[in-house]
């Protein structure tokens, strides 16, 4: 298995790098049509900043959605996500389900490959 890189912009306008091994936890946050984006966002900064500050903390976070490709959020900002299939033999360390107006839940709710 090879290792994951990944390259950022901290707040500062730094650049910061670095390189996951296949075994770094992943984390994937569940995305839909009309899903909050802060509950995106914030949980993917809360694993973002916990590797930043502790090279121990290195980890993989995944958004994921029901065919991947964009989704707009209630905020009306589109997010990059993956298909289900993307994650086929892999394991996941944890699964969040991002929060969000009570159709867009209900709608999530009905979507077979959520």
């Amino acid at each position: 298995m090879t290792a994951y890189a990944y390259t950022w912009r901290t707040l500062a306008g730094m650049t910061k790098s670095s390189t996951f091994p296949p075994t770094a936890p992943l984390h994937v946050i569940v995305a839909y049509e009309g899903v909050q984006l802060l509950d995106v966002a914030g949980s993917a900064e809360v694993f973002a900043t916990a590797a930043a500050l502790d090279d121990r903390a290195a980890c993989e976070v995944a958004l994921i959605s029901s065919q991947g490709g964009p989704v707009m959020s209630s905020a009306g900002v589109a997010l990059q996500t993956r298909p289900p299939d993307w994650l086929a033999g892999r394991r996941i360390d944890t699964l969040i389900v991002a929060g969000g107006p009570v159709d867009a839940v209900e709608g999530a709710l009905r979507d077979r490959p959520l």
